[in-house]
């Protein structure tokens, strides 16, 4: 403390009465006192530190400032000046830069949803990303921290990888006939791109197939048509039959619609009927093909023809061949008819007319008489139904006897006469009915017969 001392002389000497004073001041010793230096960043500039304290003191510090590291600072004072033994330091925090780091994200495909990205490193970090996102093409994206963090100088940067979407191919299908085998179809692309087809194969048919990528995978459907083509029928011409020993037609390895092939048996049996099949050579979507060769024989040796019942309503002639076969029948030349039966012929001789229809016969003819006889007749001279007789009866010995109503025997005419004029002893007689009977042989069975009827004379 500041004190007042006094100085007394020792006895026997000169001198002042008044006492001598002095006065010896005692400073009070002062701590030096800074301003606290804030938090630096790592490598920030770092200005120099007061070279005097709060209080005046002024003096020096040590060590040298460094901007790199946290580092505590002791000041020592300028000789002469009252201060506290104890040196003052002072502590500058030097942060450490941080590298902001974020998770990857994973690779994207074109058009994917993008999420928006983290504004807080890992670290803590906050910041904002730049350029703006973008699903359409892989973008590197720089971080910016936010003012008063200590970062890294270099910035952060995030790459997101956008693949683009992916076409898959495959190679084509050939087109297929209709029913044959149709492998799978592969399951990876020719890119790599595996996945699934539908809907399931179908070899009966054109189809479009769509291939459906599996998950994971940057690429878009894909189709692929597999053409199935109906087989075609080779449109030979049926075979014209021909007879027995005739040259045969060759068979044309070609068809007319262009499918090449073979034939078995490979030629034709001009003697014998058979079925030849054509077989189509591999690669042509077609049909196997017949065709039959019908080898007609000479069947028509001999014909019988068979007369109805005579005087009969229908007069009929059937005609028996000898063997079965195809014939046509004419009756006296005219319209030929497939059918055996001549139906309502008139009575008189007639001839028949079979043919073979394949032509790998002669043909043959015969005479036929209808007996029967007209239902009436008109005797007026004018040379046309002037005589009445029965017709057909080739039997000169057959009796026919003519009656008027009343069972009057007018007249006996045989079947080689002219016939019955409608007189009697010369005289004409009137427009009736009159009657008569015929004794004949029935050619059939070869019995005696008495016929009774009656027919109109008309004037």
């Amino acid at each position: 403390m500041t004190t007042t001392y006094t100085f007394t002389p020792d006895a026997g000497q000169c001198t002042a009465t008044t006492l001598t004073e002095l006065t010896i001041t005692v400073n009070t010793p002062i701590t030096p006192t800074f301003n606290a230096v804030a938090p630096i960043c790592e490598g920030d500039v770092l200005a120099p530190l007061p070279t005097t304290s709060l209080e005046g003191i002024t003096g020096a510090w040590l060590p040298a400032l460094d901007n790199t590291t946290t580092t505590t600072y002791t000041f020592t004072p300028d000789a002469g000046q009252c201060t506290a033994t104890l040196l003052t330091e002072l502590t500058i925090t030097v942060n450490p830069n941080v590298t902001p780091t974020f998770n990857p994200v994973a690779d994207i495909c074109e058009g994917d949803a993008l999420a928006p990205l983290p504004t807080t490193s890992l670290e803590g970090i906050t910041g904002t990303w730049s350029p703006a996102l973008d699903n359409t093409m892989t973008t590197t994206y720089t971080f910016t921290p936010n003012a008063g963090q200590c970062t890294a100088t270099p910035l952060t940067e995030l790459t997101i990888t956008v693949n683009p979407i992916v076409t898959p191919t495959f190679n084509a299908v050939a087109p297929i006939c209709e029913g044959d085998a149709l492998a799978p179809l592969p399951t990876t692309s020719l890119e790599g791109i595996t996945g699934t087809w539908s809907p399931a194969l179908d070899n009966t048919i054109t189809t479009l197939y769509t291939f459906e990528p599996d998950a994971g995978q940057c690429a878009s459907n894909e189709r692929l048509e597999i053409v199935v083509n109906t087989p075609l029928s080779p449109d030979f011409e049926e075979l014209t039959p021909i007879c027995e020993g005739e040259i045969a037609p060759v068979l044309q390895n070609t068809s007319p619609n262009g499918i090449t092939g073979t034939w078995n048996p490979a030629t034709v049996d001009n003697f014998t009927s058979g079925i030849y099949t054509f077989t189509p050579e591999a690669g042509q979507c077609a049909t196997t093909w017949e065709l039959y060769m019908q080898i007609n024989q000479p069947t028509l040796t001999d014909v019988i023809c068979e007369v109805g019942e005579p005087f009969s309503g229908n007069r009929t002639i059937t005609v028996y061949a000898s063997l079965d076969g195809f014939y046509e029948y004419q009756l006296d030349g005219g319209v030929p008819q497939y059918e055996n039966v001549f139906q309502n012929v008139e009575p008189g001789t007639h001839t028949i007319t079979v043919s073979d229809i394949n032509g790998c016969s002669a043909s043959i003819t015969k005479e036929v008489i209808i007996i029967d006889y007209p239902k009436f007749f008109t005797p007026n001279g004018d040379g046309y139904n002037d005589y009445w007789n029965i017709v057909g009866l080739n039997q000169p010995d057959a009796k026919i006897y003519i009656f008027d109503r009343y069972g009057k025997l007018l007249k006996q005419i045989s079947t080689e006469s002219q016939g019955w004029d409608g007189t009697f002893n010369g005289e004409q007689l009137p427009s009736t009915d009159y009657w008569f009977t015929v004794g004949f042989v029935d050619i059939a069975d070869n019995s005696n017969n008495v016929f009774k009827a009656h027919f109109s004379l008309k004037r």
